[in-house]
């Protein structure tokens, strides 16, 4: 089996913030609020390059959580803008939550996506053979051209892997001829 196949995305995150959540509500640990649902935090990171100190923010906001935006930004040491990304809390939640659950998985759900959103490298992508076929191996579809994923495959970039909706997700590196960074990658569980 592929070790780069995704695991049921689904099982997978409902499985870590129930246990987060369990972990930090017997804790005692901060939780955000109901009412009032905003909680910021960081990661350094290496983005840009092998080497980069550039930093991963994620931050909530709202007045309540299940109306809670969700801002993704990467940043690199000069505070210059490499990647943001917007979207509705909710939408990114593998399963469907209420008021009073949903504040109590707002820290469980920032923790986890500071754990993966930068844990791998283009050197081990795996070859692309034809869209079934990848698609089947992966959960993703290549959205750049083959000779440039060949391509990135043969070097060291890391890449950010982030939640777009309760069930599909992004891969991205950073391009230092454009200074912006590029999607390579959409993937998703489809029905």
């Amino acid at each position: 089996m592929n070790p780069l196949r995704l695991i049921d995305f689904r099982r997978f995150t409902a499985c870590t913030f129930a246990y987060t959540s369990a972990l930090l509500l017997m804790f005692g640990m901060q939780t955000a609020s109901a009412s009032e649902c905003d909680l910021t935090q960081e990661r350094n990171i290496a983005f840009s390059a092998p080497e980069a100190k550039d930093t991963l923010r994620v931050h909530i906001y709202g007045d309540s959580c299940s109306e809670s935006e969700v801002d993704i930004v990467v940043i690199n040491a000069k505070q210059q803008l490499l990647y943001q990304y917007t979207g509705k809390l909710a939408k990114l939640m593998p399963y469907k939550l209420h008021e009073p659950e949903l504040s109590q998985v707002v820290v469980a759900f920032a923790e986890q996506l500071l754990n993966v959103a930068n844990s791998r490298s283009t050197k081990f992508l795996p070859r692309y053979t034809n869209v079934d076929d990848f698609y089947e191996a992966t959960n993703d579809f290549v959205v750049i051209s083959t000779a440039e994923y060949e391509a990135l495959r043969q070097q060291d970039k890391p890449i950010i892997w982030h939640a777009t909706g309760d069930s599909s997700w992004v891969h991205l590196v950073y391009d230092p001829k454009r200074q912006a960074s590029r999607v390579i990658m959409r993937g998703g569980v489809f029905h």
